[in-house]
């Protein structure tokens, strides 16, 4: 049978509606070394017998056997190629074509002249038959990747580049299953790359073994006759002038009962085949960012000690500076998420898009669970909202206001960089106890003061809005059978 390694979680998605298929998923950074990644096997891609990685220089193995410009409509013997001139994947595709394989370092470059360089968007779609076994994908991109097998989102990598980044996937695949890669370029270099290769058979576990009675036999004791002696009188002659006659005993047989053995049934044990139930785990990942699929849950402002009775709720920027003298405000609507009672958060990320600092140092971004509630456009540094003050001014009373201990603190040391604040404890909180979702406060450390400047969800570029990202686990007992 297949085990994972322990870098890899496993999953397994039978009963989600939208896969008929299991899912052993992980998710992990591997190093990109030596000279090429890996070696495509048959199967992999259904031509090439070696496949180039991502940021290797070389040409793109596809490019040359591409017609210049756009393939029919129907014609889309490979991959199904959509170029979009946006982040977002809006609108009209500017390009589709045929791509042989997904294996492109475009550099500083772009897929073609029609795209820009930066900020541009791709999707590459296709049916493939699988035979049975586990099969693990390969995903790498610069910027962000999905991977969704049976419209099922299995690879979620949406963010700025990580260097050396490569997401895996593992899979149960049989028959015929569609394909579709999404990726994004934000600025700089852009690559995108998807390979996959089977790892293993899934061998069916054998049923456990229960004990049920039968019947064999065993003896138990009847009744049958044998013979014991009794007394019976015989007479005796008498004489004249002699005493009075008397009788003598004499002995015969008469039979009675004595026990012997008679087979009668008894139980014993014979082991038969029953079937155990077990917990089947699903997992699902949904996000949540203002302006994305009709999301507009997103409350957002930040707290100044220089402007103490300012709200800044309906402003396009929270600010965080070092020695929280000025912290940030965040809370995402959660309804209709958690819809099970056995739920386990698997993971919980909110991504901020850094674009501005007061100089150039780096900064920590601590998150804290916040635990009072406050108000998007009342909240000032001396109050959660109108007539209602903090425990101590700037949400900083621990234990209060906000949980002594942060929930995770994050690097920033660029001025552009994609901050990824990881919140998952919160989540497995309010995932049993939505009422107690108040947010999360955003202060920040480092060696000097600076000041950073964060996208809120008011501002004018959708993309730049801060997302949340949560993967969690629902598990069902299915019915033993009667």
């Amino acid at each position: 049978m297949y085990k994972p390694s322990p870098a890899h979680r496993t999953i397994n998605t039978e009963t989600l509606p939208a896969v008929g298929l299991a899912l052993v998923v992980c998710l992990v950074l591997a190093a990109l070394a030596g000279p090429a990644l890996a070696a495509v096997i048959p199967g992999s891609h259904g031509d090439t017998a070696a496949a180039l990685p991502p940021g290797s220089g070389e040409p793109e193995t596809d490019t040359a056997a591409m017609p210049p410009g756009d393939s029919p409509a129907a014609d889309y013997p490979d991959w199904k190629g959509e170029y979009w001139t946006n982040r977002r994947l809006n609108g009209e595709p500017a390009l589709v074509r045929n791509d042989r394989i997904i294996n492109f370092d475009w550099k500083a470059g772009s897929p073609a002249n029609r795209i820009p360089t930066d900020r541009f968007s791709a999707r590459w779609s296709r049916e493939l038959t699988f035979e049975l076994g586990i099969y693990r994908f390969y995903a790498h991109a610069d910027d962000g990747i999905r991977l969704y097998v049976d419209d099922a989102l299995v690879i979620d990598e949406w963010h700025t580049f990580v260097p050396n980044g490569v997401y895996t996937v593992d899979l149960r695949l049989e028959g015929l299953h569609r394909l579709r890669v999404e990726c994004y370029e934000r600025t700089g270099v852009a690559r995108a790359y998807l390979r996959w290769e089977q790892i293993a058979d899934l061998i069916t576990p054998s049923p456990t073994l229960t004990n049920t009675p039968t019947n064999t036999p065993t003896n138990t004791p009847t009744n049958t006759p044998t013979n014991t002696p009794t007394l019976t009188l015989t007479p005796s002659p008498t004489a004249t002038h002699t005493p009075t006659p008397t009788h003598t005993p004499t002995l015969t047989n008469t039979p009675t009962n004595t026990p012997t053995n008679t087979p009668t049934n008894t139980p014993t044990n014979t082991p038969t085949i029953t079937p155990t139930p077990t917990a089947t785990p699903i997992y699902v990942t949904v996000t949540r960012r203002d302006g994305v699929d009709g999301y507009a849950g997103t409350e957002d402002t930040y707290i100044s000690v220089w402007d103490k009775n300012g709200n800044h709720g309906a402003y396009r920027d929270m600010w965080v500076r070092e020695d929280g003298l000025k912290n940030g405000l965040i809370r995402f609507d959660l309804s209709g998420i958690f819809d099970s009672t056995y739920v386990d958060v698997s993971e919980a990320v909110i991504s901020l898009q850094a674009h501005g600092r007061s100089n150039a140092n780096p900064v920590n971004v601590l998150a804290y669970r916040a635990l009072r509630p406050w108000a998007e456009m009342e909240a000032t540094w001396y109050e959660t909202s109108a007539g209602v003050s903090w425990e101590v001014a700037g949400c900083s009373g621990l234990g209060i206001d906000l949980e002594a201990t942060p929930l995770s603190s994050t690097r920033v040391e660029n001025e552009d960089d994609l901050v990824q604040v990881d919140i998952t404890d919160a989540m497995r909180t309010w995932a049993q106890n939505p009422a107690s979702n108040y947010g999360v406060v955003l202060k920040s450390d480092g060696p000097v003061q600076v000041r950073y400047t964060i996208a809120s969800s008011d501002h004018s570029d959708v993309d730049w809005h801060p997302e949340l990202r949560i993967t969690y686990i629902v598990s069902s007992l299915p019915t033993a059978a009667r």
